[in-house]
C-alpha cells in the first residue's frame, strides 16, 4: 500500500545494488519522491542510476539533512563571501569541469535540482571572470562553431523534415 508519507525507499541501481535511502535524500529528488508516494516500503524499485552517481547525490543530499526543504539560489549573488565556504561548492571542487557536466547529466534523471542549480552555479562562479575565448576553452570548445541558423533556414529545414516524414508514411500506405 502506498503513502504520502514514506520515509524510506529501497532502491536497486544499475549494478543491481539495492540501497535503503532515507526522506533526506527522498525530498531532494523529484523522481525517488513521486515513486516514493506510490510504492509500498517493502517493494524494491529499480532506478536507472549507476552506483557511484548515486552515493554522489546521497553525499550530496546529506549536506543539506538540517536545512528546509529547497527552494531556489537564484537571486543570490554569484560573488557573495559565503559561497567560498559553502559545503555546496567545496563538493564540486573534486571534480574537472567535464566530469560536472557528465555528473548534472546523469543527475538530470532524478530531478534532483537542488544538485543541479548548484553545479549550475559552481561553473558559473568558475567562468564569472572570464571573457569568450577563455570560456570556450573552460568548456573544451572552439571558436570555429558554424554561426546560428537563421529562423527562416530553421524553419525551411523543419519544412523539407516534414515534407519526407510524409513522404514516408505515404510510402508506406
Amino acid at each position: 500500500m502506498a503513502s504520502n508519507d514514506v520515509s524510506t525507499l529501497k532502491v536497486e541501481d544499475n549494478s543491481g545494488r539495492l540501497t535503503v535511502l532515507g526522506p533526506e535524500i527522498i525530498r531532494e529528488c523529484k523522481v525517488l519522491a513521486e515513486v516514493a508516494s506510490y510504492t509500498d516500503t517493502s517493494e524494491v524499485c529499480p532506478i536507472q542510476v549507476d552506483p557511484e552517481v548515486l552515493d554522489l547525490v546521497i553525499e550530496f543530499s546529506m549536506l543539506f539533512k538540517d536545512e528546509p526543504e529547497y527552494t531556489t539560489i537564484k537571486g543570490i549573488p554569484i560573488d557573495a563571501p559565503e559561497w567560498d565556504t559553502s559545503p555546496a561548492m567545496q563538493f564540486f571542487t573534486r571534480f574537472d569541469n567535464d566530469e560536472i557536466l557528465q555528473l548534472m547529466n546523469k543527475v538530470d534523471y532524478l530531478h534532483a535540482q537542488r544538485l543541479m542549480d548548484h553545479a549550475v552555479f559552481y561553473i558559473c562562479r568558475q567562468t564569472q571572470n572570464m571573457g569568450d575565448s577563455e570560456k570556450l576553452a573552460f568548456f573544451g570548445l572552439t571558436d570555429d562553431q558554424p554561426e546560428e541558423s537563421s529562423p527562416e533556414t530553421c524553419q525551411a529545414n523543419l519544412g523539407k523534415v516534414e515534407q519526407v516524414q510524409c513522404s514516408s508514411v505515404k510510402a508506406l500506405l
